[in-house]
């Protein structure tokens, strides 16, 4: 179980840094390579659809991705007991037996002191 807790936080933090990046490089008003000027004509690594296309894609799945790996990893942190006092293991009391008592000797005599 930890493994694979593991596995999935190390593919969420990927899948984060990725999906940062590529929104960083979309241009907020809809156009791709917003930092890298995608809009720059047709000399561009990218044509100004070709990128927007490549990089809406790559983000919606990133988006995804990180989606799915929130609710496992809320899913595997809720399943594991982290409580010290719920792992406890049960004590039951015990209560001494009561002594038993002689019964003392019904005797009107009074002891004798010893000089």
């Amino acid at each position: 179980m930890k493994d694979m807790l593991e596995f999935v936080a190390t593919i969420h933090i990927i899948t984060c840094v990725i999906l940062v990046g590529f929104v960083l490089l979309q241009n907020p008003k809809g156009g791709a390579l917003g930092i890298l000027g995608g809009q720059s004509g047709s000399k561009s690594v990218f044509s100004g659809t070709g990128a927007s296309d490549f990089l809406v894609t790559v983000t919606k799945w990133c988006a995804v991705v990180f989606a799915f790996t929130s609710i496992q990893l809320a899913y595997m942190n809720t399943k594991k007991s982290s409580s010290v006092i719920l792992d406890a293991p049960v004590q039951e009391e015990t209560l001494p037996a009561s002594p038993t008592q002689e019964p003392v000797p019904n005797s009107k005599e009074e002891p004798s002191e010893a000089q």
